[in-house]
């Protein structure tokens, strides 16, 4: 029987996961499950002419893990109708208790800026800091890698000014994760673009509003102009770039003023997060949006998105309640969202939680206590975390008569603990709650 002959990607990623295995594609961050056998016979660069292996092949060529020899040109037609519209899956819908998928790791709390609204409250936080060495970095770098993670977010504080931060990227790109590193963006100098362009490095930069005065509301006076600097300096080496916005009352007004200036500036990926509980609840509350403003969140989005159709959009937790005229039913269960199932993250303690909204649920030390790989699989606050994601909506005394709560999972439990230091009360983002609906 004829073979069809092809190479792999050299940005893959193999993972075990028990009686499957997981290929990520670092280039596009596309992650397919596959039977270790046929994996076995496909790893080999070649496979037998069947209609079995014609259509897996034909989905891993679709999304780069293959490249047929064009000397052959031997791909495999297959009918894309047969293979659905998706032919991968989102790395936040699969679940995996041996390992986490996805890494935050705050590296530093060193910032030049103040943000208002910053969750690690660095401000506070600076005069007892005490920095990693480049050992225990070296150690967080070998539990990751050890890990098999898949992608790894790098933030602090500013990632930028810890100053170890070059000397432990070459053991990680050379991991074939996917890396990309949150910044204010102020402190872009030439040696930064080269390292960036040399690890192949992804950046996400904060911008909060279209000019000065709407941004510095949250981000500090004189930020804005040096953040465009930064943010054109590195668009200009072509480096990928993914601007976050956070709402809040202030921006929201002006969301399409900034959606265009970024638009303009030839960036075609946006993250729109919701604000997150921080400091106290005063703080919060006079910097999320209105009652009004959420009301009217959905329909803003809409007509963006309608006027800017070219950018990808990535909206994190901003719908994490449903619009119960058009959302699916969900499965019942509370808390249908990344923490403790794909995602971890480290602070620059060296402290693991199942998510940056979860304080109150520190896994342990990775330096002092146990590795990620047996903080996420067998510490008491992550089989704590799992069982309460086993419960169902219905479970909540505030949910439990919600004529909604078949759309819904709860919402954020990081929220329902900020407000009334109960993992299992109504989170105050609640459209019932806010009299939404």
């Amino acid at each position: 029987m004829d073979e069809l002959i092809f190479s792999i990607s050299p940005k893959l990623i193999c993972r075990s996961e028990g009686t499957y295995n997981l290929l990520f594609n670092k280039e596009n961050g596309a992650i397919i499950k596959i039977v270790p056998f046929i994996w076995d016979v496909i790893k080999k660069g070649s496979s037998p002419n069947s209609d079995q292996y014609q259509k897996i092949l034909s989905i891993l060529s679709q999304n780069k893990i293959i490249t047929f020899a064009q000397e052959t040109k031997n791909e495999p037609c297959v009918n894309e109708k047969k293979l659905g519209k998706s032919t991968f899956n989102n790395i936040f819908d699969l679940h995996s208790h041996l390992n986490p998928f996805v890494i935050l790791w705050a590296i530093t709390a060193h910032c030049n800026l103040r943000c208002v609204y910053c969750f690690p409250n660095v401000k506070s936080v600076q005069p007892m800091y005490t920095p990693f060495s480049l050992n225990n970095l070296n150690r967080i770098v070998d539990q990751i890698i050890a890990a098999d993670v898949f992608q790894l977010t790098i933030t602090g504080g500013e990632a930028f000014l810890e100053k170890h931060f070059w000397e432990i990227m070459p053991r990680l790109y050379s991991s074939n994760m996917r890396i990309s590193v949150i910044s204010n963006g102020t402190n872009i100098t030439k040696p930064i673009i080269e390292n960036l362009l040399k690890y192949e490095l992804i950046v996400a930069i904060s911008l909060d509003g279209p000019n000065e005065k709407v941004n510095s509301k949250t981000r500090g006076k004189g930020v804005f102009q040096k953040t465009l600097d930064g943010i054109k300096l590195i668009k200009s080496y072509k480096i990928p770039v993914v601007i976050l916005v956070t709402l809040t009352r202030y921006n929201f007004p002006v969301l399409f003023d900034l959606i265009k200036l970024i638009a303009d500036m030839g960036i075609t990926d946006i993250t729109i997060q919701d604000l997150r509980p921080f400091g106290n609840k005063e703080d919060y509350d006079a910097l999320r949006l209105t009652k009004d403003q959420e009301g009217l969140l959905r329909q803003k989005i809409v007509d963006i998105k309608e006027s800017y159709p070219k950018i990808n959009y990535n909206f994190t937790e901003l719908f994490i309640f449903p619009n119960p005229r058009t959302n699916k039913e969900k499965n019942g269960y509370l808390m249908q969202c990344p923490a403790g199932d794909n995602l971890g993250y480290i602070d620059f303690h060296g402290d693991m939680y199942p998510c940056t909204s979860l304080p109150n649920m520190k896994l342990g030390n990775v330096l002092e206590d146990a590795s990620i790989t047996e903080l996420w699989r067998s510490s008491e606050v992550i089989k704590e975390l799992r069982n309460l994601k086993k419960k169902k909506i219905d479970d909540l005394q505030d949910c439990a008569n919600c004529s909604i709560n078949k759309y819904c999972d709860g919402g954020c439990r990081g929220d329902s603990f900020f407000y009334h230091g109960d993992l299992y009360r109504r989170p105050s983002r609640c459209p019932k709650l806010m009299e939404l609906l």
